[in-house]
């Protein structure tokens, strides 16, 4: 049985339950790789290549108003108020506000993703036209040196690369805030999800019921073991166990709140990211129990 997740720490549980021994218990003998795109992650499902693959509620939605058919099935991380997720500028730079960036260059991962939804709705709510914003799509690892060469005015990025920017480029950059911490629908924002075709849904239901059941376990062991979490993080991240300890982290959970959910994507659809709004029945897998 494979899978694919994410770099990010917020995955760990995944690993950290095969680390354990866990996933047996559920019949899986699971294979765990990294997709780091989201086109990457929707080939792998509609392929087969994985039973479930990383991805966000805006991927999802803005694959499903592509024709894609693809679900959330687990919700995993959400997104913290404070720290976790910086607009980072240079030290010296005139932008002191989210709206100070209208007729700047952003620099973050997605195009119209998560990232450059929560700015623009933040720019909005401060006064400024998000729309004269210009945004370039970029490589997490790639947006520090973007940064510190000058071809973007500002960076979005969260933990654990993050921290790493801020480890690099050290005071010759500041962080103007987490977008996400003014915007409405933000206190409930999940800003990971694992995610399968309908194909796979359909055919395999009690596969993801399984996952369902392992997911909330596997996140109680995570939370019990945090030595043995730091060591795979590191080991499937790359990333230096000290350095996980200074990140701010994402709450796991196991819900996708409905009406946030569709507050976040009628802000989609009023920045034209998408062109009409799924049904939350389109985006989140429902158990029927057949």
């Amino acid at each position: 049985m494979a899978i694919c997740t994410g770099p990010q720490p917020d995955y760990a549980p995944f690993y950290v339950a095969k680390e354990m021994g866990m996933w047996e218990k559920y019949g899986m003998d699971l294979t765990i790789s990294i997709c780091p795109t989201s086109p990457i992650a929707i080939a792998a499902i509609l392929n087969n290549e994985v039973a479930m693959s990383n991805n966000s509620v805006t991927g999802v939605s803005t694959a499903i108003g592509q024709g894609i058919p693809a679900k959330v099935v687990l919700p995993i991380t959400l997104q913290p108020q404070e720290g976790n997720t910086y607009v980072f500028v240079p030290v010296d730079s005139d932008i002191q506000t989210f709206a100070d960036l209208a007729g700047k260059t952003l620099g973050t991962i997605t195009v119209q993703g998560l990232f450059h939804l929560g700015l623009a709705d933040a720019m909005t709510i401060q006064g400024a036209d998000p729309t004269t914003m210009k945004v370039v799509g970029s490589a997490p690892t790639d947006l520090g040196a973007l940064l510190d060469s000058g071809k973007v005015d500002a960076i979005m990025i969260q933990d654990a690369t993050a921290t790493q920017i801020k480890q690099q480029l050290g005071d010759k950059i500041r962080d103007i805030g987490n977008p996400f911490a003014i915007v409405p629908w933000g206190k409930k924002l999940v800003i990971g999800a694992m995610t399968a075709s309908d194909r796979q849904l359909n055919d395999n239901p009690e596969l993801y019921r399984k996952f369902r059941e392992g997911w909330a376990e596997a996140i109680q062991l995570t939370e019990d073991n945090p030595d043995i979490m730091y060591k795979v993080i590191a080991e499937y991240s790359g990333l230096d166990p000290a350095l996980l300890k200074a990140i701010t982290w994402g709450k796991w959970t196991t819900e996708l709140d409905e009406a946030n959910t569709m507050e976040m994507l009628n802000t989609m659809l009023k920045y034209g990211f998408v062109k009409a709004i799924p049904e939350f029945s389109q985006i989140y897998w429902e158990d029927n129990g057949s």
